[in-house]
């Protein structure tokens, strides 16, 4: 079988899926808008930035008045006609009719990383900053990890989900087999996949095949390991750096932990091959490279900018930041970590978080916790740069 590989396609903006209302447009059992599928440790608070940039400045485009968060916290609307985007740390089979969606109607995207990295970077912030356990405990919860657990979130079919347990039974090679069948499978499904080790480049790629500006790519970086705080449970912690022992990098190494991991693998040098195939025959490498380098000009100057302005969760005595004290009310993380472990077949709404309604008032610093972190700003900024 051929490797996978996919040709992100082109999408004009003016095709872009800009909905209002319920969740399932009416009379029709699939979803409609913007969706997001948000992997823990792939750059998910970044991308989800960029997601609401995306539904909010297409809006405004569209003339429509300002999106706003419903009370579930789960999808953003308007209360007349705006852009709606779902983005939560769900496995994608979990959101209702999903797998039925109409891709003219929808937008559905999603990050991944090196399995062994995003682990890593996985127990060091929840594990080790959020829940103080040791660094020493690496190894073992790595041996208690779920498999594959990338491109089995990104299934749209729970019993696609569940056929991933029977590979165990199969001979190597019709279990590679099987392994590229579902990876193509995944591939098709969505609109595009990036990858976090190639973040800038992916969404530069985003920004062509949909005809976006660069606007909708600033971000303010609220998550900096060793020199910013995170907020959790209204009340901050210090993010610890990984520092994998040489033994602990040796079980990394292992065949137990390759084995573990071979089918992410496999999903993520899918995904890497389809970056740059799309880059190279789809939009063009002489364009493209002029477009990265125009985009990560802009964002250091846009960053370097606003970041004295900037009001994150924490401040620089890791306290939660007055203002945004009150709009901070997450569920406990251990239902999240719990994703790593177990098949967690609960209803979504565990995960779902309630928020203030007023998603983009003048007074708000983010779009919602550190999600969005200096918006305003950077749209000050970039509206003087494009004049």
């Amino acid at each position: 079988m051929l490797e996978p590989n996919r040709l992100f396609p082109k999408r004009h903006q003016s095709t872009l899926p800009c909905y209002m209302g319920d969740q399932l447009i009416q009379g029709d059992m699939r979803p409609a808008g913007l969706y997001f599928i948000k992997i823990h440790k792939c750059a998910s608070t970044t991308s989800a930035t960029i997601a609401t940039n995306i539904a909010r400045r297409h809006a405004l485009k569209r003339n429509e008045s300002i999106c706003r968060v419903t009370k579930n916290g789960f999808f953003f609307k308007n209360d007349r006609n705006a852009c709606k985007v779902a983005f939560a740390h769900n496995h994608a089979s979990e959101i209702p009719y999903l797998k039925k969606r109409s891709k003219s109607k929808t937008l559905l995207w999603t990050f991944i990383r090196d399995p062994t990295s995003r682990f890593i970077s996985w127990f060091y912030h929840v594990e080790v900053s959020r829940e103080g356990k040791s660094e020493r405990e690496l190894v073992s919860q790595a041996k208690i990890a779920r498999s594959d657990f990338m491109y089995e979130f990104t299934q749209l079919d729970r019993r696609t989900r569940i056929r991933h347990y029977d590979r165990e039974s199969l001979n190597m090679s019709h279990r590679l087999n099987v392994t590229n069948e579902m990876i193509q499978a995944v591939l098709d499904q969505y609109d595009f996949i990036g990858l976090t080790e190639r973040f800038h480049e992916s969404s530069v790629v985003m920004k062509i095949l949909w005809g976006l500006d660069f606007g909708n790519l600033l971000y303010m970086n609220s998550k900096r390991s060793g020199s910013e705080s995170d907020s959790f449970d209204n009340k901050c912690v210090k993010l610890r750096k990984s520092n994998v022992s040489s033994t602990e990098q040796l079980y990394f190494q292992s065949s137990h932990w390759k084995s573990k991991v071979k089918g992410d693998e496999m999903f993520h040098a899918a995904v890497n091959r389809s970056l740059d195939l799309t880059i190279n025959r789809v939009i063009g490498k002489k364009f493209f490279d002029v477009q990265l380098s125009a985009y990560e000009n802009l964002l250091k100057r846009a960053q370097d900018h606003c970041m004295p302005s900037t009001i994150f969760p924490c401040d620089k005595s890791k306290n939660i930041t007055r203002r945004l004290r009150r709009i901070d009310h997450r569920p406990s993380f251990k239902k999240v970590a719990n994703h790593h472990k177990f098949d967690v077949g609960t209803n979504s709404t565990e995960e779902k978080i309630q928020m203030d309604t007023d998603m983009y008032g003048p007074c708000k610093p983010c779009y919602l916790r550190d999600i969005g972190c200096g918006f305003k700003c950077l749209d000050d900024f970039y509206a003087r740069e494009s004049f």
